[in-house]
């Protein structure tokens, strides 16, 4: 969701991508309330902001959403690189 909300481009759980977050979300942090606000965010994610397909048009933050604002919230967050699997040639001999 942070991912749209900012349009961040780097790659989830990246150190890039981590420190970002924090830069955005420290101006909107209201103090004392951390925990509601992380509640907020949660139940945005998990009922709004969906990986596949967010409903943009009912999301209250629709109007500061930096993605749905470039039209780019479907590629939005970018997925992690998938580790390639490796390949060995073995060979093997019975007597």
């Amino acid at each position: 969701m942070l991912a749209r909300l900012f349009n961040l481009t780097d790659i989830l759980d990246s150190p890039g991508f981590i420190a970002n977050c924090q830069i955005h979300l420290e101006g909107m942090l209201p103090a004392g309330q951390a925990g509601d606000f992380n509640q907020g965010m949660m139940d945005l994610g998990a009922t709004i902001c969906l990986p596949n397909v967010p409903t943009c048009a009912a999301c209250p933050l629709g109007g500061d959403c930096m993605a749905f604002q470039a039209g780019v919230q479907q590629d939005r967050p970018l997925p992690k690189a998938k580790k390639e699997i490796p390949h060995y040639i073995v060979t093997a001999g019975v007597i």
